[in-house]
């Protein structure tokens, strides 16, 4: 009975000593798993660093070679052949500053509209050309001004300007000197047009490759042709001052025939 006891106890205790030796190895290796992940994550991550640094570093290196590249336009973004010059007949102006309103109207800032952006075009005649060369187009930018005179027998705003612009050289159209901003390629001309209720006349200026316009449009009211004006008619003034555009613009500007 002794025997058979121990065996019994030796065969009953034999798998608890087993699995109390295994419990510790299997422990051991579980917290070598998780730092093979964790570093195998972390070289990940330093190998991507590196590589988002070495090419943060290649594109500035590239954006300070470009910027220390001195600036070239390039000449074959406008052919020579339209390229707007001036010649010796070229009429150039002492200045584009323009003169003061009339000094003897109260004038009033007015806003584009139908009645008066007729102000805003000029005539532009294409030297050369096989195709029907004469057209017109528009100065975009500028400010209107408009004034009303009691004064019907003469047109003492057309005068002012006329003199005070032919001073410093402008095209005024009066006879006197050519009626044509004329270019290498092309021509300009101010429009002048008369009618028994209204009228226009439009004066330019070059310098520094620039061309200004100022354009001057009147009209009579009340106008009943051909019935005489009478002591309520009055003039209505409105006078177009253009910004300076360059004579390029000027050139390649599209038609608004």
């Amino acid at each position: 009975m002794d025997e058979l006891t121990k065996a019994h106890l030796s065969s009953t205790t034999s798998p608890i000593t087993n699995t109390s030796i295994d419990s510790p190895q299997q422990n051991q290796k579980e917290p070598r798993r998780v730092f093979s992940i964790i570093l195998i994550i972390a070289i990940i991550c330093i190998l991507l660093a590196c590589f988002i640094f070495l090419n943060h570093r290649q594109k500035q290196n590239v954006t300070s070679e470009s910027a220390s590249r001195p600036y070239h336009a390039s000449v074959t973004s406008i052919p020579t052949k339209s390229a707007a010059k001036i010649t010796s007949q070229t009429v150039t102006a002492t200045s584009l500053a323009v003169p003061p309103l009339y000094p003897n109207l109260e004038w009033k800032e007015a806003s584009q509209s139908a009645h008066n952006e007729d102000l805003m075009f000029v005539m532009r005649t294409h030297l050369n050309s096989k195709s029907d060369n004469l057209d017109q187009i528009r100065f975009e930018k500028g400010k209107f001004y408009t004034a009303t005179s009691s004064q019907i027998n003469s047109l003492p705003v057309v005068d002012y300007y006329q003199d005070q612009l032919k001073k410093i050289n402008w095209i005024v159209g009066d006879g006197s000197t050519t009626s044509y901003l004329s270019f290498s390629s092309f021509q300009l001309q101010g429009i002048v047009a008369n009618g028994p209720c209204s009228g226009l006349i439009e004066y330019l200026g070059y310098k520094d490759s620039m061309v200004r316009a100022i354009s001057i449009g009147y009209r009579y009211q009340p106008c009943a042709p051909p019935s005489p004006f009478t002591n309520e008619t009055h003039i209505i003034y409105t006078v177009f001052i253009s910004d300076p555009v360059s004579i390029q613009y000027l050139l390649n500007a599209a038609s608004q025939k």
